[in-house]
């Protein structure tokens, strides 16, 4: 017997929908969002706005950095919450989630590629504002954050410092 959840939460919001491959209790298809359409990112940035969320932390899994496409595929999302943080006036920031390191002493060259790759072809660190940072800072740096699952612990020194590089305010 499949897992049938009685419900599942509400698009009606959403400008686009995308068909999912589950069906709902009364047989109809399951349809769900998409982040990387940008009417998406807009309506959570209005929300955000509407709720009074100043910023949201954009998250990009190491995973999907290793290959180019899936970079693409990471940066548009990360466009759409640019624009949409401009036009509602949130700040965002960039969160870089490690749980994807492989155990065998996988280095942050990926990470290294990927940021080089926003500031260079998506400007993150020199974007318009409006009456907010768009992109939040500290100490006058491009804030950004990294996070791992406990899992990894063994292996967080190795990985600490192979990403020393990047995580180095000067």
């Amino acid at each position: 017997m499949a897992y049938l959840p009685a419900s599942w939460p509400d698009v009606s919001e959403y400008e686009k929908t995308y068909p999912a491959s589950l069906t709902n209790q009364d047989g109809t298809t399951v349809r769900v969002f998409s982040s990387v359409d940008q009417s998406t990112t807009d309506l959570h940035f209005h929300w955000m706005e509407q709720y009074g969320i100043d910023g949201a932390f954009v998250q990009r899994f190491f995973s999907g950095l290793r290959s180019p496409e899936r970079r693409q595929k990471s940066r548009t999302v990360l466009a759409n919450a640019l624009k949409a943080s401009q036009k509602y006036g949130r700040a965002i920031s960039v969160m870089y989630d490690l749980s994807g390191l492989k155990n065998n002493g996988e280095d942050c060259s990926a990470i290294i590629q990927d940021w080089k790759e926003l500031v260079d072809e998506l400007k993150v660190t020199s974007q318009p504002t409006n009456t907010w940072q768009c992109l939040m800072k500290w100490m006058k740096a491009p804030l950004f954050s990294s996070v791992q699952t406990p899992r990894r612990r063994a292996s967080n020194c190795a990985t600490t410092r192979a990403c020393r590089p990047i995580t180095t305010c000067g």
